[in-house]
């Protein structure tokens, strides 16, 4: 490569075509040398002193569909390869990302069984001491929930009070609440409630109370 200097213009070949390149000052050339920059017409040919990667590296099978996946650096091909990730297509139609992890029915079933009360009570790191209010813990209990199911089944799942049907409905104690609930047998009991909308039931809470109210399945006002 040689350096000449014409008419207050440094002059310098590109290493790579062998054009002439002008630079304006010696510090512009010395850099160019340097960093054995190339002229625009081979940075614009992306023809740079790149190293060859093999398109090899970059190329994996898809373990579901057998599909030729394509990455664009090897960092990203070796990380799919060690997770054993999918193609896209594969993902997008529901498939698992891992197969190896897969679980089936059955080793879910036991998963469920082990956690059970691993989180709950003293167990869970939330836990301020038993806190809650007895109140809340009879009303957000697995058992209140089955006996509310089973009085919307019974019910048909209409109002008894005004004959709806596909709108909020509540659950309504013919006993009041606050009586029985140290008594699980007709705290639980299915006979000892009644289906009613959210209207009826507000309604019938506004004129009757929350503790003293009659035993009453339907009323009109």
């Amino acid at each position: 490569m040689e350096n000449k200097k014409e008419n207050d213009m440094f002059l310098r070949n590109c290493p790579k075509c062998g054009k002439i390149i002008c630079y304006s000052d010696i510090y512009k050339l010395n850099n160019a040398n340097r960093r054995n920059t190339l002229c625009r017409s081979c940075v614009s040919k992306n023809i740079k002193h790149k190293k060859i990667i093999n398109i090899e590296d970059l190329t994996r099978i898809c373990p579901n569909c057998k599909k030729e996946i394509i990455h664009k650096n090897k960092k990203d091909c070796k990380k799919s390869i060690k997770k054993n990730l999918l193609c896209n297509s594969c993902v997008k139609k529901g498939k698992c990302y891992r197969k190896s992890f897969h679980h089936s029915e059955e080793t879910k079933r036991l998963l469920r069984e082990i956690n059970i009360g691993l989180q709950s009570g003293d167990k869970n790191p939330n836990w301020k001491g038993g806190i809650t209010p007895i109140n809340d813990k009879l009303r957000h209990s697995t058992k209140y929930f089955d006996w509310r199911i089973s009085v919307f089944a019974r019910d048909n799942y209409t109002c008894k009070n005004c004959n709806k049907t596909n709108c909020v409905l509540n659950s309504h104690h013919l006993q009041p609440f606050y009586k029985i609930k140290n008594d699980e047998i007709k705290l639980y009991d299915i006979n000892n409630g009644i289906t009613w909308c959210k209207n009826c039931h507000d309604l019938f809470h506004r004129i009757y109370g929350r503790k003293e109210f009659p035993n009453i399945i339907a009323f009109n006002f």
